[in-house]
């Protein structure tokens, strides 16, 4: 992608920024899936039949771009890690 081009051309932790995002984004919509795959769709009686996946996928995309905003504020991975392994051990 493009961030993580730009990051390798100039290594430091404002582009590191940049190369996060666009992972962030990516884990979170293979997560989405992941629950889509494996879950079934809920049957609430109404005529939009939702899945999980697809109401889980904003908020975990706005998580995963705060965790990479708040890494980049604070210095703190924490938030960050949770965010992009957790899921990937859950689909393990």
């Amino acid at each position: 992608s493009l961030g993580s081009t730009y990051y390798h051309w100039n290594p430091n932790n404002s582009t590191l920024v940049w190369d996060r995002l666009p992972m962030t984004v990516a884990f979170a919509a293979i997560f989405c899936y992941m629950l889509d795959e494996y879950l079934p769709a809920r049957d609430d009686g109404s005529k939009d039949e939702s899945s999980i996946g697809q109401d889980m996928l904003l908020p975990l995309i706005i998580t995963g771009i705060a965790s990479v905003l708040y890494w980049s504020w604070t210095d703190d991975l924490r938030l960050y890690a949770v965010v992009s392994i957790f899921p990937m051990l859950l689909m393990v």
